[in-house]
């Protein structure tokens, strides 16, 4: 057993998350809530709000294990992205909630907001292994962007997608840029040139 004393808000949030990362997530998520609204001084609003999302997307990260394949009607999906939302509403300064948030709404088809979120949290981030972590997760999420435009023939997209995750981390990103981008019939109208680049020849009249 965990000795704490249930008067202290952040001894409360600290036992919640101690059993997110031992799987008492049934246990854990009432504590963290509970922890929340027993905050008083601003110092440890601070230090609560940062446990109380780590213990989120601790439970994000729990249900993402469980997801097969990516799909919103997944259970699992849902909770994985509503834990990192909850997670950056708590904590909007914790750059890393919204780095893994953007990385499953990729996969959701919600680009645009993705992107926003990934540019907050590399801007958030400090230095040292927050850096470090929503660095890699951005690329993930770029890499992942990228590889979804290119199946859907999305030449531009997949190009820009491919562009921001090499300015992350050149050498992680240069063997799936290296892929080559199918061109779709919409693409070679707009721009009869990509067929002599390399792209797919037009379709046969």
């Amino acid at each position: 057993a965990i000795a704490y004393d249930p008067s202290r808000a952040d001894a409360v949030a600290n036992l919640g998350l101690a059993l997110a990362l031992t799987g008492h997530l049934e246990q854990a998520m009432p504590l963290s809530e509970r922890a929340l609204s027993m905050m008083r001084s601003e110092e440890e609003k601070a230090r609560v709000r940062r446990v109380v999302a780590q213990t989120y997307v601790t439970n994000g990260r729990w249900h993402e294990a469980r997801i097969k394949t990516p799909n919103a009607a997944d259970p699992h999906e849902a909770a994985a992205v509503n834990a990192y939302a909850k997670a950056g509403t708590i904590d909007p300064t914790w750059a890393e909630s919204s780095a893994r948030l953007a990385l499953r709404l990729v996969w959701r088809g919600e680009s645009e907001r993705a992107a926003e979120l990934l540019e907050r949290a590399l801007a958030l981030a400090q230095p040292g292994d927050e850096s470090a972590i929503v660095r890699q997760l951005a690329v993930i999420a770029y890499l992942d962007q990228r590889e979804l435009a290119r199946e859907r023939g999305q030449t531009e997209a997949a190009v820009n997608a491919c562009a921001r995750a090499c300015a992350l981390d050149p050498v992680k990103c240069l063997p799936a840029c290296l892929q080559p981008v199918r061109i779709d019939e919409a693409d070679m109208a707009a721009d009869p040139g990509l067929g002599a680049q390399g792209g797919a020849p037009p379709a046969a009249a």
